[in-house]
């Protein structure tokens, strides 16, 4: 129904401001508190947060004023992908372990769209983690070290050099081939453990209304 969808719509959007405020809080830990990332992140994970921010706000009024909800609850997904890929090239890229908030999003979608859209969600998170770790693996983006990740260090003509588990072939393809299995398989048993909800859902409310007659 329209209010259901007006409903789970606002929660989407209530849901991002917690996001930017823990996103904020983890920025704030990682940089200035702990240098677990470099003070030279900092603007670019500042950029994505503001851009999350204004973001949200653009939803929130694209709600009052129409109301195409799969549309909607696809730019936001897009939007919120976008932005944590950005923030996790500030941030340790694949190194960083809360890349799995990719999940997080692929689950949302399927829950609220249906089952070809749900996928194609899927499909889209998982080429902008493919983007991100074969372009840190081949240099076309920069990689950013982070310090929770374990690193081996070497010593390179009288200079320490750091390996970095994004720069090798082997654990990148892993990395990549693995997510892309777990966010198809999200998203396929997701869509149908909500399709089966729905339907006795549907189930129920038919044998209401016959219990009424």
């Amino acid at each position: 129904s329209r209010q259901w969808k007006a409903e789970h719509l606002k929660w989407f959007i209530q849901m991002r401001w917690v996001a930017a405020g823990f996103a904020l809080a983890m920025i704030v830990i990682a940089v200035p508190l702990t240098g677990i990332l470099s003070a030279s992140q900092l603007p670019q994970l500042l950029i994505a947060w503001g851009v999350l921010v204004v973001a949200n706000f653009i939803f929130l009024h694209a709600l009052q004023r129409d109301f195409d909800f799969d549309h909607q609850v696809i730019a936001q997904t897009v939007v919120d992908l976008v932005v944590l890929t950005v923030m996790l090239n500030a941030a340790g890229g694949i190194e960083n372990p809360l890349s799995i908030a990719y999940l997080f999003h692929v689950i949302i979608a399927s829950i609220l769209l249906p089952k070809r859209k749900a996928i194609g969600v899927a499909v889209f998170g998982s080429a902008v983690f493919s983007f991100l770790a074969l372009g840190e693996l081949f240099v076309i983006l920069p990689h950013s070290t982070i310090l929770l990740f374990p690193h081996s260090v070497v010593m390179s003509g009288g200079h320490m050099h750091i390996n970095h588990a994004a720069h090798d072939p082997v654990f990148v393809a892993g990395r990549v081939v693995s997510f892309l299995g777990v966010m198809l398989l999200t998203a396929h048993f997701t869509t149908l453990v909500t399709q089966r909800l729905r339907e006795s859902e549907a189930d129920l409310a038919e044998a209401q209304q016959l219990a009424k007659l």
